[in-house]
């Protein structure tokens, strides 16, 4: 079972050498990780660079396209079996990979998704721990409760503690234009088909900072309105979409 991890990155000059060296150690001779830089305005590209791996692929955009787009590109790219979302500031545990393994290969699901535990870094690099995300193993394989759990904001589904089977990939892209989160269709897609599993362990380091791209603070009612009927749309539309990623006609993207 061989793996493709799929990095966007913008702007992660501080953190992101970190991030691959805690991935790295866990990939096999065959796997890869693929970076799509979004046109970063620091030393992003630089230091990725100068990390001398042959599993390791830099790909850079000709135009900022945004994270949902950066995205769709690297998992394009990926040619292996399980593809591992990652994001550019988070850490891995040791085990991640090893776990995530045997969740696909105990369940057979079309996503595995696991938990987060949030961290900051005192002024000498020390972790001090904070919240601690947790999904439901038992929860696992549970159509309706599950997609209802992400429209009332009750599933942390996180791309960051997320990976799925290469085979989705015909039903997922391209992302159609109006999803504002990959890792939200994603999981919906992997709950409509084939399953999602819960694996009941951390698998993100969660670096919390004033950059984090996915908002702190509490969100004006209007707009999670709006983000609610976006994600009832991707539902219908992933309910629609044939297991060969035959398109609908509600089935609308970007180029």
């Amino acid at each position: 079972m061989e793996i493709s991890v799929c990095i966007a990155a913008y702007n992660g000059y501080d953190y992101i050498a970190n991030q691959i060296q805690t991935i790295l150690p866990q990939l096999g001779p065959r796997d890869e990780l693929i970076i799509v830089d979004d046109c970063s305005s620091d030393n992003t590209v630089d230091v990725i660079k100068s990390i001398k791996d042959p599993r390791l692929v830099l790909v850079k955009n000709a135009i900022n396209l945004g994270h949902v787009r950066t995205f769709e590109k690297a998992i394009r790219m990926a040619t292996k079996e399980i593809i591992v979302l990652s994001d550019q500031d988070d850490l891995w545990p040791l085990d991640r990979i090893k776990e995530i393994k045997s969740a696909f290969m105990a369940s057979n699901a079309s996503v595995v998704v696991g938990n987060l535990q949030e961290f900051t870094s005192s002024t000498d690099n020390r972790m001090c721990f904070g919240r601690n995300m947790q999904l439901d193993p038992r929860q696992s394989f549970q159509l309706i409760a599950n997609l209802a759990g992400i429209v009332l904001g009750r599933r942390p589904y996180y791309g960051s503690a997320m990976a799925f089977t290469s085979k989705l990939k015909t039903i997922l892209l391209p992302f159609p234009a109006y999803v504002e989160s990959h890792d939200i269709y994603i999981a919906m897609a992997g709950i409509i088909h084939g399953g999602i599993f819960h694996l009941g362990k951390c698998v993100t380091y969660r670096r919390i900072h004033c950059s984090n791209l996915t908002p702190l603070k509490r969100r004006k009612i209007a707009i999670v309105f709006k983000s609610r009927f976006r994600l009832i749309r991707s539902m219908l539309t992933l309910l629609l979409v044939r297991p060969d990623g035959g398109a609908t006609h509600i089935r609308k993207s970007q180029s």
